[in-house]
C-alpha cells in the first residue's frame, strides 16, 4: 500500500538531474578562481612542469592559458606533465595560467606542484582546486628583454 507521500513524489529524471549543475561539481568555467602568484619572466619561451604535490593520489587537471585549454584531463604523477609555451613578445602582455580539477583523487583537494622555467629562473607555486574553485598564476614578461 502506497503512502499518499510517496504517490505524490515523483522523481527527477537522470537526463533533467545532469542539466541541473550541483554545488559539489561546478563546470569550469563556473567555478571560483583563487589567483596564487604572479611571477615575472624574462624569457619568451617558458616549460611549465606539473607533478601531484605529495601522495600520488588520482588528481588529474586540465590547463588554460588565457581560457584555451593547452591541457586535457591529464592525470597528476611523481613524473612531470611538461608544456612548452610562447609568449607574446610584447613586454606589456601578462597571460594567465588556470589550473582546473577534473578530479579530486583520493586524497581531496586537487593539489600539485608546478614549475615555470624560463632561461634564467625556476619557479614553483604550490596549487590546489576543487569543483568549486579552480587555481591560477598570472606571467609577466619583464621589460627590457
Amino acid at each position: 500500500v502506497a503512502s499518499a507521500s510517496s504517490a505524490s513524489h515523483v522523481p527527477l529524471s537522470k537526463a533533467t538531474a545532469a542539466k541541473v549543475p550541483t554545488p559539489e561539481n561546478l563546470p569550469a568555467a563556473q567555478r571560483k578562481i583563487n589567483f596564487l602568484q604572479a611571477i615575472t619572466v624574462s624569457s619568451d619561451s617558458l616549460t611549465l612542469s606539473f607533478y601531484d604535490n605529495g601522495v600520488i593520489d588520482g588528481d588529474s587537471i586540465s590547463v588554460l592559458l588565457n581560457g584555451t585549454n593547452i591541457i586535457s584531463k591529464q592525470l597528476l604523477t611523481a613524473n612531470a606533465v611538461k608544456k612548452v609555451v610562447h609568449l607574446n613578445s610584447d613586454a606589456d602582455t601578462a597571460v594567465t595560467i588556470t589550473l582546473v580539477a577534473e578530479s579530486l583523487g583520493t586524497l581531496p583537494p586537487n593539489t600539485g606542484l608546478l614549475i615555470v622555467q624560463d632561461a634564467a629562473n625556476r619557479y614553483q607555486v604550490n596549487f590546489s582546486a576543487d569543483m568549486q574553485t579552480n587555481a591560477a598564476i598570472i606571467i609577466r614578461k619583464k621589460k627590457g628583454t
